[in-house]
């Protein structure tokens, strides 16, 4: 399961089709095309200089100071009077310009840390709480309340309550073409006799919530993986079929790591779906077996004991060793580091004692 994290709010169609201000819009475009470039600090410059232009409506200062704060989530900014300002100082910036800008109360919600709090005009505001207020303001903010929202908890919008999977059903009614919402609702669905009803489109279960994101977002990682979890056996079981081509559970974690390298938990999945230490499966053209799944998660995070407890798992008793991070590592020696990490490792005490 990978839940899909808030987004921000950068600019729309509309607003590029709404040139009120020629020269604002082409001070956003540059910013664009510099954040695009991996130039953060250029993209920085630009909007400083559409923060500072003369004659600008509160709506479209707000705009600009509220994506200042998503570009200093890291970092401070200068601005042309010598101010500093960290994030969320521009995120406040921008709702002082204007207090009923969604996108100010939008990237304010996903620039606090979890659990943080802002005062904004004598009131504290949350994560959940910003993205509610844009959603007052903006009905199109639904995704965003949902990635806020606990697995069990609720939130009232207008006199009726809304669970989590709630809201990505209401961002699906409004936007079907919203891949994370898709994705992010599959989460929410148990396995395997779960389903959900959308208006206009439809029962679907888990499985066929990440189907559906991956027609509309091919590259999405954490669709792939998400489908893994819900195929039935590992290489030549069940397949899934996305845009007419077929896939295993071992097709799709391939995919997974394909597209993100870096993502243990799909090379961690991988590696389970390999039934033999001589089993090898192609990444990108280069062949892995089952312990160099394992080692490869183990070596984006060491600390993850339920990969150290697969990698014991794989090795055969005796005194054949793994190299991890430039130690080599017996069978009992990785049931060992799974307790150093987890003491309360039942299997492995288990395992160990065997």
């Amino acid at each position: 399961m990978m839940w899909r994290s808030g987004r921000i709010s950068w600019m729309s169609e509309e607003d590029m089709g709404n040139r009120a201000d020629e020269t604002f819009h082409e001070y956003l475009r540059d910013a664009w095309t510099n954040y695009a470039d991996r130039n953060i600090d250029r993209c920085k410059y630009w909007l400083i200089r559409a923060a500072n232009m003369p004659g600008l409506t509160p709506a479209l200062l707000a705009r600009a100071w509220a994506n200042l704060g998503i570009f200093t989530l890291t970092g401070n900014v200068e601005d042309l009077d010598g101010e500093v300002y960290n994030n969320l100082g521009c995120c406040r910036k921008a709702l002082d310009c204007d207090p009923d800008s969604p996108i100010a109360w939008t990237n304010l919600g996903y620039s606090l840390d979890p659990g943080g709090r802002l005062e904004v005009r004598g009131m504290m505001y949350d994560t959940l709480q910003c993205y509610k207020k844009a959603l007052e303001l903006d009905s199109t903010w639904w995704f965003n309340v949902g990635t806020a929202l606990a697995p069990e908890e609720t939130v009232t919008v207008e006199a009726d309550t809304y669970t989590k999977r709630q809201c990505y059903i209401k961002a699906i009614e409004i936007k079907p073409s919203d891949a994370d919402a898709w994705n992010n609702l599959g989460d929410t669905i148990p396995q395997p006799e779960g389903s959900v009803e959308i208006v206009g489109h439809g029962t679907y279960t888990k499985q066929q919530c990440y189907i559906r994101a991956l027609e509309l977002d091919p590259p999405d990682k954490d669709a792939w993986k998400s489908m893994g979890v819900t195929i039935v056996g590992p290489s030549r079981g069940e397949v899934v079929t996305v845009k007419g081509v077929s896939y295993t559970k071992q097709q799709c974690y391939i995919k997974a790591v394909e597209i993100n390298p870096s993502d243990l938990q799909a090379w961690n999945n991988l590696g389970d779906t390999i039934m033999s230490k001589d089993e090898r499966v192609e990444v990108g053209g280069v062949p892995y077996t089952m312990y160099e799944c394992y080692t490869t998660a183990l070596g984006i995070d060491p600390t993850i004991s339920n990969v150290w407890y697969n990698l014991g798992n794989a090795i055969p008793r005796g005194e054949e060793r793994v190299e991890v991070g430039g130690h080599s590592y017996t069978k009992q020696q990785c049931y060992m580091k799974v307790l150093e990490l987890n003491p309360s490792d039942a299997d492995a005490w288990f395992n160990l004692g065997n």
